[in-house]
């Protein structure tokens, strides 16, 4: 009539004849109809309890995933950096392996860096300059070909130099006087730290009458610039100068 019963525990006997007695008191399961409200209380609270559990459950999984996904994003992250890292390190590395033949067989050589070969070429860039600017035959042609060599290896004070020469007339005194020109290097002077460089050289006239020596020094410094066909060193030669330029000896052809 009732429906499904609801229990409920509730102590009988009388109170204080138990106590009197020194018996302790005894609970029994008391049953309450289905629309009983201390029931429907009862059923609030074990709907509650399952509601809360269900939740704690759903966020401990939710944490657990958050935490699955945190460390596989982690993990591909590092995996991809240092997959680019070992790739890079690889190509470098197979950047300074230079490989040359011997007839059919490829040999291993190391590669060396600028910064361990600076001192050679920059004293080498400085050489093969002079060379060009100063190397002058009695030929229009081949003067304005090295000079058209030299001008890649020096900034505006070179091309500078080569007008004020032109302006004297003095390579057209060479076409007229059938002179050559020639450079000898003594020694070149190279300071790494502030890349200045110091040229001392003779200069050799030979004219028709006599041969004329002449002591030349310039100074300038170097810039590091890419490499080309036509700087094969890497180094500009700039704020060049004369320092000086004087006669040291002269020899008539007939007594030489």
């Amino acid at each position: 009539m009732y429906g499904s019963p609801c229990l409920n525990f509730s102590p009988i006997g009388n109170r204080n004849e138990a106590l009197g007695n020194g018996n302790h008191l005894t609970a029994i399961p008391l049953k309450f109809p289905e629309g009983h409200p201390q029931c429907i209380k009862s059923k609030k609270k074990q709907s509650h309890k399952f509601e809360t559990m269900v939740i704690k459950n759903l966020e401990n999984k939710i944490k657990l995933v958050g935490i699955v996904c945190t460390a596989f994003l982690v993990g591909c992250i590092l995996i991809s950096v240092s997959s680019i890292w070992t790739a890079r390190t690889m190509v470098a590395d197979a950047h300074k392996k230079v490989y040359v033949l011997d007839g059919n067989v490829p040999i291993l050589v190391s590669q060396t860096t600028m910064d361990e070969t600076l001192d050679v070429e920059a004293k080498s860039h400085v050489e093969m300059f002079h060379h060009y600017f100063f190397t002058l035959p009695p030929d229009d042609k081949y003067i304005r070909y090295t000079m058209k060599k030299a001008m890649y290896l020096v900034d505006e004070t070179g091309l500078a130099q080569y007008n004020t020469l032109k302006e004297k007339g003095f390579y057209s005194n060479i076409m007229g006087t059938s002179a050559v020109f020639s450079i000898f290097c003594d020694s070149i002077k190279f300071d790494r730290e502030k890349m200045e460089f110091t040229y001392y050289g003779r200069q050799r006239i030979e004219r028709r009458s006599n041969i004329l020596m002449r002591e030349l020094v310039t100074a300038g410094q170097l810039k590091r610039v890419p490499r080309t066909e036509n700087n094969p060193h890497g180094l500009l030669i700039v704020n060049w100068r004369t320092l000086l330029n004087k006669d040291i000896e002269q020899k008539t052809k007939n007594n030489y």
